[in-house]
């Protein structure tokens, strides 16, 4: 699956909350996502508590995410949750939307009334009282005297001064530099080897790697024939494409 830098995700209809289930602080024995997955499944008939499940997968730090499809069975999941797991619900992330070509470094305030007159003023969801208030300038970057200013917004492009930009949801995924998967960063690592992030061997750095062509660890990890026809952390990796899927599964979009 390949995909353009800005080519748009498709946001997901909304459904009932993840579920992150992890081994509980005292439980020593579940070691990986795949050992609290069999866990879970052990411990919890779905059929018996009377609930569906919209989806489940694999995490970092040995959790298993489940996707539920209401309220009411994300607390029937909850209550049926044995002592040796331990149960949360993911942090939803703040929908980021980046746009560029902005020349200089212009005041937020400034920016937000210019963003307004240009291109909502004819919008009666979006007041400027509104936008003032729910649209913050996360960070920018200026690079040869153009910015580029990440924050809430929800239009294809806008208008600025003379300038008009493009607009694309801003997907940020993290890759362990320790196992080289996506979804936590080194510090809250679990697994018991370093993999090398040029060739995908275990035991061994990047800096020590003798390998003279890279190939994509994290594909590499799990047994996809094309890793070698990308490094890792490559924008059209499956992996991470998953990944960015993934995070905007757990945004949480205005409708």
């Amino acid at each position: 699956m390949v995909r353009s830098r800005n080519a748009k995700i498709p946001i997901p209809a909304p459904r009932g909350p993840l579920l992150a289930v992890y081994p509980a602080e005292s439980n020593e024995k579940l070691k990986t996502a795949e050992d609290t997955k069999a866990e879970l499944k052990t411990a919890v008939n779905p059929v018996s508590i009377n609930v569906q499940v919209d989806g489940l997968r694999k995490v970092g730090n040995a959790g298993v995410v489940i996707q539920t499809t209401s309220e009411e069975s994300a607390k029937r999941f909850r209550e049926a949750i044995p002592p040796t797991l331990r149960v949360t619900e993911p942090k939803q992330r703040t929908p980021l939307v980046a746009f560029g070509t902005i020349s200089g470094d212009p005041d937020p305030k400034e920016m937000l009334a210019t963003l307004h007159e240009q291109n909502l003023q004819e919008d009666s969801c979006w007041p400027l009282e509104r936008l003032q208030k729910e649209a913050k300038v996360a960070f920018k970057k200026s690079c040869r005297g153009s910015g580029t200013t990440t924050m809430l917004m929800d239009k294809g492009r806008i208008y600025y001064g003379w300038a008009v930009a493009a607009m694309h949801d801003f997907v940020s995924v993290t890759c362990c530099n320790k196992c080289q998967l996506y979804g936590h960063p080194e510090k809250y690592c679990r697994a018991s080897e370093v993999v090398c992030g040029k060739c995908g061997g275990s035991g061994h750095k990047s800096a020590d790697c003798a390998w003279t062509v890279q190939r994509c660890a994290t594909c590499h990890k799990f047994g996809k024939k094309d890793a070698v026809t990308h490094p890792l952390g490559a924008r059209q990796c499956p992996a991470r494409v998953f990944a960015e899927e993934r995070s905007v599964v757990v945004t949480r979009y205005a409708l």
